[in-house]
């Protein structure tokens, strides 16, 4: 078994680099890393029922879809995240609670009185310190996690706060639940350096892996698979499942309501239906019809095309958020 300590702290380099070493090194590995803000969603997510986009452009937080599935989790620097990359075996690879063994062993070895918690969590005195999921491919087999040590909650719950009601989808929807950080349940402090340096040691001693450093290929193929793929429109928009999006407001008095139908992240029906001369009503529908369903995208097509109030307003923005 060989053990990684990725340096990067880029969410999509990170995660191109778990599906490289899965795909490419046939010997057990164990993987430790963090990101800077991220938000990370599963695999069949529509990530626009996940995440407050006005929160994740203002606040410089990346959005990346993972290969593996479950809900959407926050990265930040006060998060550290595992990963075992294995062959597949048989009666283990769905096993959660064998899976996280390890895990909960380093954790209960600080003092610290943590129990499998649902079909994919750790949890600590009932609230959720660790979310896990897992991907397999061919007789390959990625187990990962998170571990919230010292994560900025109040980020978490701004970017984590989508609004689910407004899609219909037959994607994974998030399961919320209560979340607390590890550090202020130790019994002596440490920093989150030293959280992962001790449980670079403890996984070191347990699974008996010996230390390799990424080569300048390893690195060059990872980084264009991360910008190729993880950091692409293509895989973070494209790959959603079909969905619907409703949106009805009023502002200032006049009604704003917004229906779209979205397929592989292009919208492909729009109506839109506000106070508005008719006429107008039709340029906005068919405006949006064609274009991709994220912020950047729909404020390029929306940019200098209002020439009639949407809503009692011709700003750009104001309809941008009531399109998301």
């Amino acid at each position: 078994m060989i053990g990684v300590w990725l340096e990067s702290t880029e969410a999509a380099w990170n995660l191109a680099a778990e599906e490289y070493l899965l795909r490419n090194v046939r010997e057990d590995c164990f993987l430790l890393w963090r990101n800077r803000p991220a938000v990370v969603f599963g695999r069949n997510q529509i990530p626009h029922a996940e995440v407050d986009h006005r929160f994740l452009l203002e606040s410089g937080t990346a959005l990346v879809r993972r290969q593996s599935g479950g809900g959407a989790v926050y990265h930040d620097l006060g998060n550290v995240n595992f990963s075992f990359l294995r062959t597949r075996r048989s009666g283990l690879w769905l096993d959660y609670e064998r899976l996280c063994q390890p895990v909960l062993a380093f954790l209960t070895s600080l003092g610290l009185p943590v129990r499998p918690d649902g079909k994919s969590d750790i949890s600590l005195g009932g609230l959720k310190v660790s979310g896990n999921a897992q991907y397999a491919t061919g007789d390959r087999h990625l187990y990962h996690g998170t571990l919230l040590f010292d994560t900025d909650l109040e980020a978490l719950g701004k970017a984590l706060a989508g609004k689910t009601e407004k899609y219909r989808h037959r994607g994974v929807k998030s399961v919320r639940r209560r979340v607390t950080n590890i550090r202020p349940h130790l019994v002596s402090d440490m920093t989150v350096e030293t959280f992962m340096e001790n449980l670079w040691i403890f996984m070191r001693r347990r699974l008996g892996f010996r230390t390799v450093a990424l080569s300048r290929e390893d690195r060059r193929r990872i980084h264009d698979l991360a910008g190729a793929k993880y950091a692409g429109w293509r895989w973070t928009y494209g790959t959603s499942p079909p969905y619907e999006f409703q949106n009805a407001r009023s502002h200032g008095g006049e009604p704003c309501e917004v229906r779209l139908k979205v397929v592989r992240g292009i919208i492909r029906e729009a109506r839109v239906r506000a106070g508005t001369p008719v006429s107008a009503n039709g340029d906005l529908s068919e405006l949006l019809e064609g274009c991709p369903h994220d912020p950047e995208s729909l404020r390029g097509r929306l940019a200098g095309r209002l020439k009639h109030p949407v809503g009692n307003s011709r700003d750009p923005e104001f309809f941008l958020w009531r399109l998301l």
